[in-house]
């Protein structure tokens, strides 16, 4: 995500007689901070040329590729539990989670209203 949203920011502009990839080498340092900043300072000056040299040693470092197999698995074998949490702690609250809530909101709608209509009808 940091590499897309990095490369968005620099198509919003160019510079006569400079490449993409130039641009891109030259700003990639001022978007990066703490472990990542550490990572490309202590590469061997000259050692990166091209963009895209850039781009995959980033990625091989700092998004391994055993992460990477993992996420991609999480995401080929994704389903839904059958069974819903109703409720989760955070900060000693209780919080019912969207579609629990919306359940409970509908049932409690149906009811009132299944109520208001026998007692309209029992008057009349």
């Amino acid at each position: 995500m940091h590499l897309a949203n990095f490369i968005e920011l620099c198509q919003t502009f160019k510079m006569n007689g400079v490449s993409n990839d130039a641009i891109r080498l030259r700003l990639f340092p001022f978007s990066l901070k703490d472990r990542a900043k550490s990572w490309l300072v202590s590469l061997p000056p000259n050692s990166i040329t091209t963009w895209n040299d850039l781009a995959q040693k980033f990625l091989s470092k700092l998004f391994f590729p055993a992460k990477a197999a993992k996420l991609r698995e999480e995401i080929n074998n994704f389903y839904q539990f059958e069974e819903r949490e109703i409720t989760k702690k955070v900060d000693g609250v209780h919080e019912l989670d969207a579609i629990s809530m919306l359940s409970a909101q509908v049932a409690t709608l149906t009811k009132q209203y299944s109520s208001s209509s026998y007692a309209d009808a029992s008057h009349m």
